[in-house]
C-alpha cells in the first residue's frame, strides 16, 4: 500500500474533518487514526460508562473495542451520516450487548461514587452522584438518547439513525429525560 499522508501542523488537526482524517488513515497515515481516537476517546468512554454502570475498566475496554472496530472496518464507512455517529453507534451497541449478556438490568445498576478530583467540593461530588443516580433511573430509551445528546454531542437526527427511530421520537424522549432529571434533582413533583 502506498502511504499517503496529509500535511500536519500545530492547530491544523482541529480544522480537518473526521472524514478527512478517515481518508488520511485509509491512505496509510496512522497519525490520522490517532487523531480520531484523541478527538473522541473521552466522549465515547463517557457514553459507554453511563450505559454499563460507571464501571471505569469495563467502559475503557468497550471504548477500545469500538475503536478497534473502527480501525478494522474503516473501509466499510459509506458516508451515511457522520463518522462520529457511526463510532457512537458501534460503542452503544457494544455497551448494551455487554449489559444484556451479563443480564444486568440497566435500571438496577449500582452507581458507585467516584473519587473526588483535587479542588472539587463535596457538594459538587454529591450533585454529580445524584445526577448519575437519576440518569440510571431513566427508562433505557431516554437514558440512551440523553447520554448520546449530552455526552456524545450527537444531533437528534444522528441519534434517530443510531437508535432506528424517528427524529421526532428522539426529541420527545430527550424532552422527557430532561424533565425527569430536573424533577429528580430539584425535588419537583410530576404535577404541574
Amino acid at each position: 500500500m502506498i502511504s499517503k499522508t496529509l500535511p500536519h501542523s500545530a492547530g491544523e488537526g482541529d480544522a480537518r474533518t473526521d472524514e478527512d482524517l478517515l481518508a488520511g488513515f485509509l491512505g496509510g497515515d496512522e497519525r490520522c487514526f490517532a487523531e480520531l481516537m484523541s478527538r473522541y476517546r473521552v466522549r465515547v468512554k463517557r457514553v459507554v460508562a453511563r450505559l454499563v454502570g460507571y464501571d471505569d475498566d469495563l467502559a475503557e475496554e468497550i471504548a477500545q473495542e469500538a475503536f478497534v472496530k473502527l480501525f478494522t472496518a474503516a473501509e466499510s464507512f459509506r458516508g451515511e451520516g457522520t463518522l462520529r455517529g457511526w463510532l457512537f453507534t458501534v460503542a452503544v451497541r457494544l455497551a448494551l450487548s455487554d449489559v444484556r449478556r451479563r443480564a444486568r438490568p440497566l435500571d438496577a445498576l449500582e452507581q458507585p461514587t467516584r473519587p473526588m478530583d483535587a479542588g472539587e467540593s463535596l457538594d459538587a461530588q454529591q450533585q454529580s452522584a445524584a445526577l448519575r443516580a437519576a440518569i440510571a433511573k431513566l427508562p433505557e430509551t431516554q437514558r440512551i438518547v440523553a447520554t448520546l445528546r449530552v455526552d456524545g454531542d450527537l444531533k437528534f437526527d444522528e441519534i434517530a439513525r443510531l437508535t432506528r427511530s424517528t427524529t421526532n421520537a428522539v426529541k420527545v424522549n430527550f424532552h422527557y429525560a430532561v424533565a425527569a432529571l430536573r424533577r429528580a434533582l430539584t425535588g419537583e413533583s410530576n404535577e404541574a
